[in-house]
C-alpha cells in the first residue's frame, strides 16, 4: 500500500498539473512565487518568510539590466555629469556589457556573469584601465539597482579585475629625432604644423590645444590658460568640456617658439577680412573655422613618422602623445624640477610625473654619479 502523502505546509498549494503555489503573509505583506516540486517549494516558502520577517523581501520584477541600466542612467547620471562622461558610460555599456547580459532579467544577474565579461575583455587584449573602467559603470549601475530595492544586494561585490594589456612604455623623441621630425613639419600643411608645434612646445594635450581659444591666450603675460578639452562622438558630435582633472585646469607659460606661433596665427586671422575674429573663436581651425580635430592631427604626426622611417626604419611611430612626452622629456633633461613639471603638464599626482622621470633618468645615472665623485 503507497504511503499516504505528508499534509503541505501553510501557504503551499498544489495545482492540478502538478506545480505548487506558495502565498504567504507576514507582517500585511504579501508574497507569491511557483515551484515544479514540493522540495522546492517549501525552501521557497522558508526562504520568502525569512526576507519579509527581515524586510529584505523584493518582488519578482521582469526589468532586464539593459532597460535598468537606460533608466539609471536618465534619472541619476545625465543630469549630474558631463555630457563627455555620459557618452564613456553609454559606449562601455554597449561594447562590453549589454552583448552578455542585457537581455536579462536584473534580479537574475549573478557575479560569474560579470566576472565572464571582465575576463573576456582580457582575453581580446583590452586595458586594464578599460577593463577596470567597465567594472565601475556596472558597481555603479547595480549599487543604484539595490537602492532602489530591485536587487537585495550588489553582484559586482567580490568579482575581480584581472590584469589586462601593459601599459605601452613611453615614447619620446631623442633631440636627433626630434630636429628631424620638425623639419619634416617645415614642408607639410601650414594648417596642422602649428598646431602639432604647440603640443611639443607646451606639452599640452591633444584635446587641449584643439580646444584652445583665443580668449584662453594672454600675450601680454606671456601665458595660456588652459581651460577646456574637446571630444567628437558620434551621437553628440563636437563636445566643449573642462578637462576630468582640477589639476589639469593650469597657466603655462609660454616659451618663445610658442609665442612665435601663436603671435603668426593671430596676425593670420587678423589679416583675413573674411571671417569673424572673437575671444571664442578657436586659435587653431580649419578653412570653415572650425576646430581641428583630433584624429585630423594624429593621422598627420603618423603619416610624418610614416614617411620618415622609409629613410630610417629606425625612427619610432609617432602620435600626438609623443609630443608630449618629448616635451617632458627635454624639461627633465634640462633640470626642470618634478613639482614644477607636475603643474606644467597637469598631472593629478606627483607619481605620474616622477614615472616620466623614471624613463628618461636611467640613462643619465653614469653622468649624475660622475658629477658627485668629488663629494667623495
Amino acid at each position: 500500500m503507497a504511503r499516504k502523502e505528508a499534509p503541505l505546509p501553510k501557504g503551499i498549494t498544489k495545482r492540478a498539473n502538478g506545480t505548487y503555489q506558495i502565498r504567504i503573509m507576514v507582517n500585511g505583506e504579501t508574497a507569491k512565487a511557483s515551484a515544479k516540486t514540493r522540495k522546492e517549494a517549501e525552501s521557497k516558502l522558508c526562504a520568502m518568510r525569512a526576507d519579509l520577517e527581515r524586510g529584505t523581501y523584493l518582488k519578482p520584477d521582469k526589468t532586464t539590466v539593459s532597460e535598468w541600466f537606460d533608466t539609471y542612467m536618465t534619472e541619476y547620471k545625465d543630469p549630474v555629469i558631463k555630457e563627455v562622461t555620459t557618452h564613456d558610460y553609454r559606449t562601455a555599456f554597449k561594447n562590453h556589457v549589454a552583448p552578455a547580459i542585457g537581455d536579462k532579467p536584473l534580479q537574475s544577474v549573478r557575479p560569474s556573469q560579470l566576472q565572464k565579461i571582465l575576463n573576456g575583455m582580457k582575453a581580446h587584449g583590452y586595458a586594464t584601465g578599460t577593463i577596470q573602467y567597465t567594472k565601475q559603470v556596472m558597481h555603479q549601475t547595480f549599487k543604484q539597482a539595490v537602492k532602489e530595492g530591485l536587487i537585495p544586494r550588489n553582484p559586482c561585490e567580490g568579482i575581480t579585475t584581472p590584469k589586462g594589456k601593459p601599459k605601452e612604455p613611453h615614447t619620446a623623441l631623442t633631440v636627433d629625432q626630434q630636429a628631424t621630425f620638425t623639419a619634416w613639419l617645415r614642408d607639410g600643411t601650414q594648417l596642422l604644423n602649428p598646431f602639432v608645434k604647440m603640443m611639443l612646445y607646451t606639452g599640452m594635450r591633444c584635446g587641449e590645444v584643439c580646444a584652445l581659444q583665443w580668449q584662453d591666450v594672454d600675450l601680454k603675460k606671456n601665458v595660456i590658460h588652459v581651460r577646456h578639452t574637446l571630444r567628437w562622438t558620434k551621437t553628440s558630435g563636437r563636445i566643449l568640456t573642462t578637462p576630468k582633472t582640477k589639476c589639469s585646469i593650469r597657466d603655462i607659460p609660454l616659451q618663445p617658439q610658442a609665442r612665435r606661433i601663436l603671435k603668426e596665427e593671430r596676425s593670420r586671422l587678423l589679416s583675413d577680412s573674411v571671417n569673424a575674429f572673437s575671444g571664442e573663436t578657436f586659435v587653431f581651425h580649419d578653412e570653415e573655422m572650425e576646430p581641428i580635430q583630433y584624429a585630423r592631427v594624429n593621422n598627420y604626426v603618423s603619416r610624418i613618422s610614416r614617411q620618415i622611417q622609409k629613410e630610417d626604419p629606425t625612427f619610432p611611430a609617432v602620435t600626438t602623445h609623443v609630443m608630449r612626452h618629448t616635451f617632458a622629456t627635454r624639461a627633465i633633461e634640462n633640470g626642470m624640477p618634478p613639482q614644477v613639471l607636475k603643474s606644467i603638464l597637469g598631472h593629478a599626482s606627483l607619481a605620474m610625473t616622477m614615472d616620466l622621470y623614471s624613463h628618461v633618468l636611467p640613462d643619465q645615472k653614469a653622468e649624475y654619479m660622475d658629477m658627485i665623485a668629488s663629494a667623495f
